[in-house]
């Protein structure tokens, strides 16, 4: 076997590993992540961090499959921040922080609707639901401004789910 064959040969087993993961690949080559991530270079870091953490995120083998993960992923954190919420409202007695957990139940609910919508293939609908479950941690900061409300930790959240559905819009976006 000569130089050119086993290189050649070395160059198509390197490329069949399994330890590539999927979600780096799209028939053409192009990053799935960066596929989403790139859309707005100012959320690129923070977006590509938050993904790339995910193991379903990073094993979707095309966009469909991306998005389903990306919707159970924005799903099971902002159940996190709901039942975080929920928690503080609790303790605290405050009337704000106890309306930013109700936002959060209907945030659940949308990217929820918008999973079922996403394997239903009405894409439409799906990403208008992944789009608009960002509402609700606006209208939560929105709140919290109103009443004279600072907590670091309740802003942090309701940026990481303000992320997610801007996320998710994008990748269910590029469905249709």
């Amino acid at each position: 076997m000569n130089s050119l064959a086993l290189c050649s040969l070395c160059l198509f087993l390197i490329a069949q590993s399994p330890w590539l993961t999927n979600a780096t690949v799209f028939g053409d080559g192009s990053d799935l992540i960066g596929q989403i991530c790139n859309e707005n270079p100012e959320k690129k870091i923070e977006c590509t961090n938050i993904l790339r953490a995910d193991p379903t995120v990073l094993g979707a083998k095309n966009l469909l499959q991306l998005s389903e993960a990306i919707l159970n992923l924005a799903v099971n954190k902002t159940e996190k921040a709901e039942d975080f919420l929920k928690g503080l409202a609790n303790t605290t007695d405050v009337p704000a922080i106890a309306n930013c957990a109700l936002y959060y139940e209907n945030a659940v609910e949308r990217f929820m609707n918008s999973l079922q919508k996403l394997k239903c293939q009405d894409l439409k609908v799906a990403n208008y639901l992944a789009a608009i479950a960002g509402d609700e941690p606006s209208s939560c900061e929105t709140e919290l401004s109103a009443a004279h409300i600072v907590n670091h930790a309740i802003s942090a959240v309701n940026h990481q789910t303000s992320l997610l559905s801007y996320i998710a819009f994008v990748a269910t976006g590029k469905l249709s």
